[in-house]
């Protein structure tokens, strides 16, 4: 672990994590990624919304840490509202999020701050290489309705969307549409896309720096669970819910139908492939269903 004496009283950027405390080793790399990055005026605020014991193995090193602000969750409340907490002890004009199994490019906060000039920008994001697949993530327009397209972005530019392990807000933007939707509940799907759009309404600009470089290794274990039907019941629920909620982008009999429809598709290819047994079959189209209708069911009454 590296350590610093600096302590930014009033820092440009705060620096949110949120653990589980289920890939310490994996942790540790990110926390030492953004300690060494050049630009120097940033704090870090961890949100441990897991159990506090794995995290205990490096809790002395981050309370040595000026930088370095640690809370525990009492119980775990999931990344939208442990983003949330984080934002009320952060000090910073801007907001970074980063995921605690992915590492920063040295130039990463540098280059984000970079694009924050226009003053109509309200989040910048960067490019996400998956380690394993080497897949490059570049959330642009249409990327959410139509899962394969991605548009390869060279240059600063426009985007419809940030990618949650590597995207940040100003500060009092972020305030102004609310934070995260805490109704995107425990497990962590489109919660980015919804704040993306959230910040788009208002007015402002979200903008792609390609220089600001995040590679994620999207470890299993951590803020999307492995089991079957919870995952396709928060992917199904969020991703309707996020449609419904943003009728100026999404809203139309078609683009509703094909995202219901593409949900099972996805699972069905999921089910081939892993060769899942008639109960997994069974059990992940019953929680689909339960996650579309429960999405449908909110959205209606939230608009009354």
């Amino acid at each position: 672990m590296i350590a610093s004496n600096y302590a930014a009283k009033d820092p440009d950027v705060s620096v949110i994590i949120v653990t589980l405390g289920k890939r310490i080793s994996e942790f540790k790399a990110c926390l030492n990624s953004i300690l060494r990055q050049t630009y120097k005026d940033f704090e870090i605020i961890i949100v441990n919304d897991g159990p506090p014991e794995p995290i205990k193995t490096i809790a002395h090193s981050l309370n040595s840490n000026d930088r370095i602000v640690l809370i525990h969750n009492l119980t775990q409340v999931g990344p939208a509202v442990a983003r949330n907490i984080a934002t009320h002890y952060a000090k910073g004009k801007y907001l970074a999020f980063i995921d605690d199994d992915s590492i920063a490019d040295e130039n990463w906060l540098e280059t984000l701050i970079q694009a924050y000039e226009n003053p109509r920008v309200g989040g910048v994001g960067g490019t996400t290489i998956q380690f394993y697949s080497r897949r490059i993530k570049q959330k642009s327009k249409f990327s959410l309705a139509v899962d394969t397209l991605y548009e390869r972005i060279d240059d600063v530019t426009d985007t419809e969307f940030l990618c949650g392990t590597n995207m940040s807000f100003r500060r009092d933007i972020f305030e102004e549409v609310g934070g995260f939707d805490e109704y995107l509940g425990k497990i962590s799907f489109f919660e980015d896309t919804d704040i993306s759009l959230s910040v788009k309404e208002k007015g402002y600009k979200l903008m792609c720096q390609p220089a600001a470089i995040v590679v994620h290794y999207d470890i299993s274990h951590g803020g999307c669970t492995p089991r079957v039907d919870e995952h396709w019941y928060w992917f199904s629920r969020n991703r309707l819910y996020v449609v419904l909620k943003h009728p100026k982008f999404f809203y139309s009999i078609i683009t509703i139908t094909y995202f219901s429809v593409n949900c099972f598709l996805k699972f069905f290819r999921r089910c081939v492939a892993n060769r899942h047994s008639p109960k997994t079959w069974f059990m992940g189209i019953f929680y689909i269903f339960k996650g579309l209708i429960e999405a449908i069911i909110v959205h209606f009454i939230n608009k009354k």
